[in-house]
């Protein structure tokens, strides 16, 4: 079994550093594969920018806020008027394909794992009766619309 652990500890000293160990030794020890995606090692960005819009794309989502959605992020109002004829005869399915292609790296990377998995594990602390911003920016900002969830005409 492929198993893709997230991690969400700053400090290699720390008792979820001995979890994750453990954890690894225990999944190795069974024959199964464990990828370890450490969000404080690789210096995962956690903020939700304008460049993450394309995440959440399919070519389910709704015409007007497909096209709402792009008219709010061109910029000045040159930029907007000429998107705005731009858009005029495209079709919802042909801009979120096109969109898509500027999904940012670092989601598609973290997307592209998951997608492998067969299974996830997820070690961080407790703090503040919460999981660290870093994680919680990490599903927000991974677990998107058109790749975790989409919406249906019937909700």
């Amino acid at each position: 079994m492929n198993i893709l652990t997230i991690y969400a500890n700053p400090s290699p000293r720390s008792f979820c550093h001995a979890i994750l160990e453990q954890f690894s030794k225990g999944l190795k020890e069974a024959g199964h594969a464990n990828e370890v995606v450490d969000l404080y090692g690789m210096r995962f960005d956690p903020v939700i920018k304008a460049r993450d819009y394309p995440c959440w794309m399919d070519e389910n989502i709704p015409a007007g806020m497909l096209r709402n959605m792009i008219l709010e992020n061109s910029g000045g109002s040159i930029q907007r008027t000429i998107l705005e004829r731009w858009l005029r005869n495209k079709e919802t399915a042909y801009l979120t394909k096109m969109i898509r292609k500027f999904r940012p790296r670092d989601v598609v990377e973290q997307q592209e794992k998951i997608a492998r998995a067969q299974g996830l594990a997820i070690i961080y602390p407790v703090w503040f009766v919460g999981m660290p911003a870093i994680l919680k920016g990490w599903i927000e900002r991974v677990f998107t619309y058109g790749f975790a969830y989409t919406l249906r005409p019937e909700g």
